[in-house]
């Protein structure tokens, strides 16, 4: 729908940046274990049209540093991200969006502030805005206060919901609850398993979450064999 409505407008800035969005998901939320190769290429491509149309649409550069991040090129995103946050410093899906990529990346200081922010702003937020605080806690080895998070603004079937309040109660051992939460994700998410190495990779998880997420998950009980991250690198888009 929105590619038709372009064709009749093309120079709709916000109609470009929500379809480089909707094309980011298909990376991020493929309806199989294998994404379109296609549609990170697609996302970038949408993201500047946005931002050619309406440079000065914060929605546009959210979208532009987005493409960038999960395309790996970090340099491009840490151009883009400032001027989103700048253009539009009280929205609050452009903070939790821009901080959860820098979180992803290590970059605490960066994101964390942000997130918080985007909170103060929105406090009934949806419940993926509180998964930064919630694997910061846990990298600090404070997993009451992760579970707290994560539950705070619960997120039921959500697959990242699920995956980190299983990896939390483990780490409490709290396993009767850890093995239901488990189960409850393989029903709803039966290929994140067999998936999770190409999942950590498609979300550019930084090694120190990576490796106390899959720690966490052994020991709730998910069958993980031996997962090697790509390594972060810098290129340019």
């Amino acid at each position: 729908a929105l590619e038709t409505a372009l064709v009749r407008e093309p120079d709709a800035s916000d109609a470009w940046a929500a379809l480089s969005i909707a094309r980011l998901d298909e990376h991020r939320f493929p309806r199989t274990t294998e994404t379109d190769p296609a549609a990170l290429d697609a996302a970038l491509h949408a993201a500047r049209r946005a931002v050619a149309c309406d440079a000065e649409n914060a929605f546009a550069h959210q979208a532009l540093a987005m493409a960038h991040f999960f395309r790996r090129e970090f340099d491009d995103f840490h151009i883009a991200a400032p001027r989103a946050v700048a253009l539009n410093p009280a929205h609050a899906d452009v903070l939790a969006d821009i901080g959860l990529c820098h979180c992803l990346h290590g970059e605490w200081s960066q994101g964390l502030p942000l997130v918080d922010r985007a909170l103060a702003i929105s406090p009934r937020s949806t419940g993926w805005y509180h998964l930064p605080r919630a694997m910061h806690h846990a990298l600090q080895g404070d997993f009451a206060a992760a579970l707290h998070a994560v539950k705070s603004w619960p997120m039921p079937g959500f697959v990242w919901s699920e995956a980190h309040t299983a990896w939390f109660l483990a780490e409490l051992g709290r396993h009767a609850e850890s093995q239901a939460a488990l189960q409850q994700l393989r029903l709803l998410h039966p290929g994140f398993e067999p998936s999770l190495a190409r999942q950590l990779e498609r979300w550019c998880v930084c090694d120190a979450i990576a490796s106390a997420a899959l720690a966490g998950w052994r020991k709730a009980g998910l069958a993980i064999g031996e997962v090697r991250i790509q390594p972060f690198t810098r290129t340019r888009g």
